[in-house]
């Protein structure tokens, strides 16, 4: 019987860590998807889907890729809302995932709804412990893209991770002199390793109270903070004074 071995664990305080993201250049387009059908207004059709395709042999993708800011990249892409912001987004960063079926990047499998539910997933992410994510796609995906979803979060999850000393980089680390930095060659695993250094360092996250933002900031003390920026701030508050008075000409009218 083998021995049960367990493993040493050492608290290291102290050590600054990042996400270096590599756009692998690739081309998107939105166009019908030959192999699925779908019935819209009682008709057999067959519904646009985001297809990539490699510009590229993957050497000479690796070569061309250009290095993305990750947390810029997770921002901007949380606050996507079309489908030509959602293509110009990927034309612009590259490959959104890197599950292979058969020796091939599985390609024609999102629409805008698909992403929206990604948004979701990692806003979920951001919430919830990693411990817990799993559980979250059940609830977030429809129950085709369930098995496939949770696939390519255990892929993204292996991380390559590097250690960067003072003077072996030209580039400065935000002034640390050392760095652990987790890899990333697509968008998922761009996004997943920036929420795993949040949870590391303990950042804690609200989400902005405006239904059409949504998007994500620090809880930085015990202010009870709604919204993301002052701009959602105002907007809702002219929203709000809006409604009251369309609400108060309507009674006015029902009084005469």
């Amino acid at each position: 019987m083998a021995q049960k071995i367990t493993p040493k664990v050492e608290t290291i305080v102290g050590i600054p860590a990042t996400v270096e993201y590599l756009g692998m250049p690739c081309k998107w387009e939105i166009k019908p998807h030959p192999n699925v059908w779908e019935v819209q207004a009682g008709v057999r059709v067959h519904p646009e889907r985001f297809f990539e395709s490699h510009r590229f042999p993957p050497a000479e993708a690796l070569a061309r890729s250009v290095q993305f800011e990750a947390w810029q990249v997770r921002d901007e892409f949380l606050s996507l809302k079309t489908d030509q912001e959602f293509l110009d987004f990927l034309n612009r960063v590259g490959r959104f995932m890197s599950v292979k079926v058969g020796g091939w990047v599985v390609t024609g499998q999102w629409d805008a709804d698909d992403f929206t539910r990604w948004q979701q997933m990692f806003r979920e992410c951001l919430r919830r412990s990693p411990a817990s994510w799993d559980h979250v796609v059940e609830g977030v995906f429809n129950p085709k893209s369930v098995r496939l979803v949770r696939r390519i979060l255990w892929v993204s999850r292996r991380f390559t991770l590097l250690f960067r000393w003072k003077n072996t980089q030209q580039r400065e680390w935000r002034s640390a002199q050392n760095v652990a930095v987790l890899e990333a060659r697509d968008v998922v695993t761009a996004i997943l390793a920036t929420i795993y250094v949040d949870h590391l360092h303990g950042t804690k996250f609200g989400f902005c109270h405006r239904d059409d933002c949504r998007m994500p900031y620090t809880i930085e003390s015990k202010h009870n903070r709604k919204y993301c920026c002052q701009y959602c701030a105002h907007l809702e508050s002219l929203r709000r004074m809006r409604a009251r008075q369309r609400a108060g000409g309507g009674k006015k009218g029902l009084a005469r």
